[in-house]
């Protein structure tokens, strides 16, 4: 005599087969990892590659700026004050103290609007 079966057969809808089981439970894990990605490591490498430009930026502005006041200086005291470089670095430096001492001054007045002094 045949025993009968215990278990329904595959694709009659009582149960899911054990391949498509596994296929959805990796698709949520797929997705899940998708998920963590998108919410962290998207924005951590924006921000990194926003500071890295931002770095590159700096170090070409100031590399420009030098050369530039390297320029200026050569310039006058060639042309200007005739090899004479203490009259060039000293209106060189005029100037840029009186910059500085104008975004000084600036800054204070932002402070205070601010309401932080």
């Amino acid at each position: 005599m045949e025993q009968p079966r215990a278990s329904a057969p595959p694709g009659d809808g009582t149960a899911p087969a054990a391949p498509d089981w596994a296929s959805r439970a990796s698709a949520a894990v797929e997705s899940f990892v998708e998920l963590v990605r998108d919410k962290s490591l998207r924005p951590a490498l924006l921000a990194l590659k926003l500071v890295l430009i931002g770095l590159v930026v700096a170090a070409l502005g100031t590399t420009v700026l030098v050369l530039g006041l390297v320029g200026v200086v050569r310039l006058l005291t060639h042309d200007a004050f005739g090899g004479r470089v203490w009259g060039a670095d000293l209106l060189v430096g005029a100037l840029l103290v009186a910059a500085g001492g104008i975004l000084f001054r600036l800054s204070r007045r932002t402070m205070k609007a601010d309401n932080h002094v």
